[in-house]
């Protein structure tokens, strides 16, 4: 269902571009992004595709590549608040180990791993959660980059559990980039 939206709304908006083109330009407006407080959760960042929790594997506290696995109550090293930085983005920090989501070595490389890093207020660091669909009661985001534009995606679209995340071009049309967030049972 939610793919069919996706891509009637794709088709819809290349038709308006073409559209618009042939208007006289206006100022652009950015996408809004999620009204959050200065630091909000716990929640669990839920892929779309995969219907799996962001997780520190193990709870290691080791700068290691985070992974997808299935979500577990109580399971505190899938438990991330969003700590405000930068207008509009936020720092995504893991609850067990403190340590924030980082694009590796600050690469603008396609591909680059997604850690676990000291929190260190750089910009490989700050997440902009930019609202690409909705499915019913549920928003799905892109998490983007400020240092590199590009999104956080599950390695090779990949579905399964411990499948590393990446950065990757922010593609509405690709589910593996598409993420939700919500408060993890009984907390």
């Amino acid at each position: 269902m939610l793919r069919k939206r996706l891509r009637r709304f794709a088709t819809l908006t290349i038709a308006t571009c073409g559209v618009l083109a042939l208007l006289p330009q206006a100022p652009a407006l950015a996408a809004s992004a999620p009204v959050l407080a200065a630091s909000q959760g716990p929640y669990n960042i839920i892929g779309e595709s995969s219907n799996r929790c962001i997780d520190v594997p193990h709870g290691t506290t080791e700068n290691v590549q985070v992974i997808i696995y299935g979500c577990k109550a109580g399971a505190v090293n899938q438990y991330w608040h969003f700590n405000d930085s930068y207008p509009g983005y936020y720092y995504i920090k893991n609850d067990l180990t403190g340590k924030c989501l980082n694009v590796q070595g600050a690469s603008q490389q396609t591909n680059a791993a997604i850690i676990q890093y000291p929190c260190s207020a750089v910009d490989n660091e700050r997440w902009y959660p930019r609202l690409v669909a909705v499915s019913g009661s549920t928003d799905y985001y892109h998490l983007v980059s400020l240092d590199s534009a590009l999104c956080i995606t599950a390695a090779g679209n990949g579905t399964a559990n411990s499948v590393k995340l990446v950065q990757s071009g922010c593609d509405p049309s690709n589910y593996s980039q598409l993420w939700t967030w919500k408060r993890p049972a009984g907390v």
